[in-house]
């Protein structure tokens, strides 16, 4: 639940008496008479600025303003979410590059930093990522249950994206031709990239035909065993995070949404959840913010148009997905779909509508769920079912649909 300031109405007390025995009360009690009418004008002016920062709030798609009393956030920021860019404005992505990153990318990331920090960052305890250099997956994980058990952590922030756009920006930025540069430390295992890459999967459409089934038998020859390997059952255990390797299609798939949840809302259900939408990153980063005490004139126009893109755009590969090739995607991701589904829709910080016409216009169009846009109750009405703990498992069922994903053999 998350706690609420409201404006209270003040009753006017005033009476003609009060007012005769003010006139002739000795000059202590008078003193302590002027002293409460000053507290009352004090809470009416501070009671008149709540109310407007919530009118604020509201305007930009909020009902209130968040106490913000005892509140520390965890930011989760799962690959390839738009994170990076908001380097800008969270004082502990800096904190994390410290750890992580070049000198002079930590100088970069605080001279970028607004010189009055944002309500929002002060809020933020740390920012939990995972990348190339955390190759332990287990022991990773096991570093989120120490940072909510050590900062006393009561919210968890994620930035969301589509799981298929998101697997697809992974594909690409992890791809052997756009990473010339790959650091001499992990040559010694560079052959699990081009296993991956050059001899199955030269594009994110090509691992999408070959788990649709699509191409016949597609094999590669491991360059360490001289053994045939299978490249479907590579992609299968790539695409779903379940690689032997973590390069194997490389860490943003590996730590997938799937992995972040099981140590935080799967292990701290009670615990609420804020998201920022990355199709919606600077609007909903500006209304969450403003929620939480700060001012619409925090984020920046500035701001808005810096992007971290990792100069994408002028990598050689830039592979994309036919429908079709969603279509399969999305059959193999149902699992990523529920659990993206899941923490969506536990967000505090936005409405109903909104929930529902982000996944209506992004997840639910690229599965060919509505097609017409019908209501969710009509097309989850046939294939739901209820889990030991009550609740709903739908992406489950999904999976087993026969017009859509059985013929996969998942």
């Amino acid at each position: 639940m998350v706690s609420v300031r409201r404006g209270k109405k003040m009753r006017n007390t005033s009476n003609t008496k009060k007012i005769a025995t003010f006139l002739v009360s000795t000059p202590i009690t008078r003193l302590l008479y002027m002293g409460g009418a000053l507290a009352v004008v004090h809470l009416y002016i501070s009671l008149s600025y709540i109310n407007l920062k919530m009118e604020t709030a509201a305007v930009e798609g909020e009902n209130a303003i968040m106490d913000n009393d005892g509140r520390v956030i965890l930011y989760l920021h799962i690959g390839k979410t738009g994170g990076t860019t908001l380097d800008q404005v969270f004082r502990s992505n800096c904190e994390w590059n410290e750890l992580n990153k070049p000198p002079l990318r930590v100088k970069n990331c605080y001279s970028a930093l607004p010189k009055k920090e944002i309500p929002l960052s002060s809020l933020i305890s740390q920012t939990v990522h995972f990348t190339v250099q955390h190759r332990d997956g287990d022991h990773a994980m096991q570093s989120i249950k120490t940072a909510i058990q050590r900062k006393n952590v009561t919210s968890f922030l994620f930035t969301l994206r589509n799981p298929i756009d998101r697997a697809v920006s992974a594909f690409n930025m992890q791809h052997i031709d756009n990473t010339l540069r790959w650091p001499k430390r992990y040559m010694s295992e560079q052959h699990l990239r081009i296993n991956f890459y050059h001899d199955c999967f030269q594009t994110i459409e090509d691992l999408a035909m070959v788990l649709g089934r699509r191409r016949g038998n597609t094999t590669y020859v491991d360059k360490v065993t001289n053994e045939t390997q299978d490249c479907y059952m590579l992609g299968k255990q790539a695409i779903r995070g379940r690689a032997g390797h973590i390069f194997q299609g490389g860490p943003h798939l590996f730590y997938n949404y799937g992995r972040y949840h099981y140590e935080t809302i799967r292990a701290y259900p009670e615990k609420e959840v804020m998201v920022v939408r990355t199709e919606h990153l600077w609007d909903d980063i500006a209304r969450l913010n403003v929620a939480l005490g700060g001012n619409k004139s925090d984020i920046s126009e500035e701001m808005k148009r810096r992007t971290a893109t990792y100069e994408s755009e002028k990598r050689p590969v830039h592979s994309g997905l036919s429908m079709e090739g969603k279509a399969i995607l999305c059959c193999y991701l149902s699992g990523e779909n529920e659990i993206y589904e899941d923490i969506l829709r536990r967000a505090i910080n936005l409405n109903e509508d909104e929930k529902r016409a982000y996944l209506l216009g992004g997840l639910y169009a690229d599965c060919g769920i509505f097609k017409e846009y019908k209501p969710m109750e009509e097309y989850w009405a046939g294939i739901r079912r209820t889990n030991s703990n009550g609740g709903q498992i739908e992406w489950g069922k999904f999976q087993k649909d026969e017009e859509r994903c059985s013929r996969y053999n998942l």
